[in-house]
């Protein structure tokens, strides 16, 4: 995607230097690279610009250093730094990190790297499952970013950033940034988008909603608060049994077919989406998990189980299967385990239903069980593990426990447990996003780059969207704010 020169010349004419009050605290260092093509870079530069118009001082970094994943696109390298120099003539400075001098990396640098080849390597391959491909692809992702960082690290010593604002935070080199800056104490924003939606995070991956804990415990106490968090969610949630929500997860309307009885829900993860990604603690990834639990299960309860593979993963083109075929492989023949793969005819709260108790990995299907009075035991430290709802088990053995003990209890969630849900549910599902066209999916780009500074300046999304990144709150409080502002169909467009 070429760049968006009429904004560029736009604000460049006006003189950046002159009326802008420069009292927003420290200066924010935006990250730049070319994002497999795509317009993220042209996102984050007009991010950058207007933050500097809001007096946010402002400076880039260029990452041109290698990408692990596709060649780079010369004629995008070269646009980016043609932009990157007009802006320098108006005072923004940048920082090109092929120039910088090299500093060798420490011991956790050169471990976080490991860490992040396995995850970008399980983007690519969307599968943990071991295989040929997955193991090239970590070899080969972890190689760029060993080569790429003593580049990283002496940006970091020369120019000691004290706030960034970066994509991602896992994919290529913005992982090692984020680790940079978590490590070093420098407050950094993250985001990631969809079609028409942004999401954010603080000092953590945007998809990851770690946001969600900080924002609960303010509300918690406020009853007006967890009243409106359970209306506007019974109406989501009622939507999601029949279909008809704004993602159309579910192929067929809740109670449309019989899906049987089952002590136990596994409710999978798209496993190379972000917010899946680096989430493990007490296993290596999901295939160990699922092995060893429901090897566990199997050998030390008489509950009989149910899986059911995300059912979005139906529409990924080029999808891998390996993890599901892995486990029906193993268990199918057990008579106690029933996998229902993304093409089954089935609706996941059926499923939910008709089982006690649900063990998620991060899927935020857990909140809906808990709403829907299921014990649910996590195994990663989702956005909702520790609450009232979802006791977070302290090491693998407690997870085992936990799950013998539940099974032989019948009590879910009291009373106040299902209330946290309902405010995380909210919080999470309406408040989690951003919903606008400015975003750097290619759709978007084409729709808000024909608009001016101005005009982007006074839409009530794009400054939800800069209070985030460049003041530093918390999405889900901003969202929840404007609900109550500008009324829920104004704010979230699932609500239409």
């Amino acid at each position: 995607m070429s760049m968006p020169i009429r904004l560029l010349q736009e604000f460049i004419k006006q003189d950046v230097k002159s009326p802008v009050p420069r009292t927003r605290g420290d200066e924010i260092a935006v990250y730049i690279s070319t994002w497999l093509n795509t317009p993220v870079p042209w996102y984050s530069m007009v991010l950058g610009m207007l933050l500097l118009r809001r007096g946010h001082p402002v400076h880039f970094v260029w990452d041109d250093l290698r990408d692990p994943f596709l060649p780079v696109d010369e004629r995008q390298l070269n646009e980016i730094g043609e932009a990157l120099q007009l802006l320098s003539r108006r005072g923004i400075a940048f920082y090109r990190l092929s120039a910088m001098e090299k500093v060798a990396p420490d011991e956790e640098f050169l471990e976080n790297a490991l860490r992040l080849a396995s995850l970008n390597a399980v983007w690519w391959h969307k599968t943990p499952v071991p295989g040929p491909g997955l193991h090239s692809r970590r070899y080969e992702s972890l190689r760029t970013l060993l080569d790429n960082l003593p580049g990283i690290a002496g940006y970091f010593s020369a120019v000691a950033p004290r706030r960034m604002l970066l994509p991602g935070g896992i994919f290529s080199n913005s992982g090692l940034f984020l680790h940079a800056c978590q490590r070093n104490g420098i407050p950094v924003t993250s985001y990631d988008s969809g079609v028409a939606s942004v999401s954010t995070g603080i000092d953590s991956v945007a998809a990851h909603l770690d946001d969600i804990p900080h924002v609960m415990y303010r509300l918690l106490d406020d009853k007006d608060a967890i009243t409106a968090a359970r209306a506007y969610g019974e109406a989501e949630l009622q939507k999601r049994f029949d279909g008809v929500d704004k993602y159309v997860f579910q192929p067929v309307r809740r109670g449309t077919l019989p899906s049987g009885q089952y002590d136990i829900l596994f409710p999978l993860n798209i496993e190379n989406d972000s917010s899946a990604l680096g989430k493990h603690v007490f296993f290596e990834d999901s295939l160990e998990w699922l092995v060893e639990t429901l090897d566990f299960i199997l050998a030390e309860t008489r509950a009989t189980v149910a899986i059911r593979q995300h059912p979005y993963e139906k529409r990924i083109a080029g999808r891998n299967d390996a993890l599901i075929g892995r486990l029906a492989e193993r268990y199918s023949a057990s008579g106690r385990v029933t996998i229902f793969d993304c093409n089954s005819p089935v609706n996941t709260y059926d499923l939910m239903a008709a089982c006690r108790m649900v063990l998620p990995f991060v899927s935020s299907i857990a909140v809906e069980a808990a709403i829907m009075g299921k014990v649910v035991i996590p195994v990663a430290p989702a956005f909702y593990a520790g609450f009232s709802f979802a006791q977070m088990p302290r090491d693998r053995g407690e997870y085992f426990r936990l799950i013998q003990s539940q099974l032989q209890e019948e009590a879910g969630p009291d009373a106040g447990a299902v209330d946290e849900a309902w405010l995380a549910y909210y919080l999470s599902q309406i408040c989690g996003r951003i919903w606008t066209d400015f975003t750097p999916q290619p759709g978007d780009y084409e729709q808000w780059s024909k608009r001016t500074m101005v005009e982007l300046e006074a839409d009530p999304a794009v400054d939800a969207v800069l209070r985030c990144l460049g003041d530093g709150e918390y999405i889900s409080m901003v969202q929840h704010e404007r609900i109550q502002r500008e009324g829920l169909k104004r704010v979230y467009r699932g609500a239409a």
